[in-house]
Parts: C-alpha cells; structure tokens; sequence
C-alpha cells in the first residue's frame, strides 16, 4: 500500500511539472532584456547618494576663480548626470509600468516590440551609467587636486 502511494504521489508529481507551461521564446527574451536594463540600472542607483555628498563638497568650493570654476564643472557634470538619470528613470516606469506580470494579456507581437524597445533602453541606460560614472571620477579628480 506505501509503495502505491508513493508511485501515485511519483505520478502527480510528474504530471503537474510537465503540465506547468513553460515561457515562450519571446518571453524569456523579454525577461532576459528587462534583465538586462535593470542590472545597469541597480549598478547605477545607489551612485546618487555619492553624487549628492560630492556635490555638497563641490558647492563649498565654486567661487570666481579659475580653481572654483573647475568645482562648479565638475558640479554641473554631476547635476546633468543626476538630471539624466532621473528622467530616464520616469520615462522608463512610463514605458514599462510596474506588473506583477508584466507580459499579461501580450501577444507574440507586442512582446517583440516591447524587446526592441527594450534593446533601445538598454542604450540609453547605458549612456545614463557612462555619465554618472564619468561625472562621479571627475568631482574625485577635481577635488583630490586641492
């Protein structure tokens, strides 16, 4: 009797694993893309804290000579990279709205489409990491040059 229940426990089992769907090709793109975005993205983030305290130390030194308009650069630098991000941010939530399933109610075709839109953030993501992370080396630069 326990060995047929456990081979119809064995059976249920298997049979509820190879029932679950499994995602299409084009929705394990899609999640690889979104991955992919925000693996940059969550390098980026905590980056703002560092670029505020680099530009509280900057503001102190901006006055009007040559040394102190090289701070306010190097300030600038770190607000348009702040800039950068911030709306890149918003106009990715605008684009991908937070969804438990993000992919609900897709079909084949608007999932491709919202991979190459993806691919596209990914560029721009990209853009908003070179930024912050050259604004972020040149505050250090300039300011260890003191």
């Amino acid at each position: 009797m326990k060995a047929l229940k456990a081979i119809l426990l064995s059976l249920i089992l298997v049979l509820t694993v190879s029932c679950e769907k499994k995602p299409s090709q084009e929705a394990q793109a899609f999640k690889k893309a979104f991955k992919n975005v925000m693996t940059v993205h969550d390098e980026v983030m905590p980056k703002m804290n560092e670029m505020g305290k680099l530009s509280t130390e900057l503001k102190t030194k901006v006055d009007t000579t040559a040394a102190g308009k090289t701070y306010q650069k190097a300030l600038d630098s770190l607000g348009n990279a702040h800039t950068l991000m911030m709306t890149w941010m918003e106009d990715f939530s605008n684009r991908f709205p937070y969804a438990e399933d993000r992919l609900k109610g897709k079909s084949t075709e608007q999932i491709l489409e919202d991979i190459e839109a993806l691919k596209s953030e990914k560029k721009k993501v990209d853009a908003v990491q070179n930024a912050v992370n050259g604004s972020i080396n040149n505050a250090k630069t300039v300011l260890a040059e003191e």
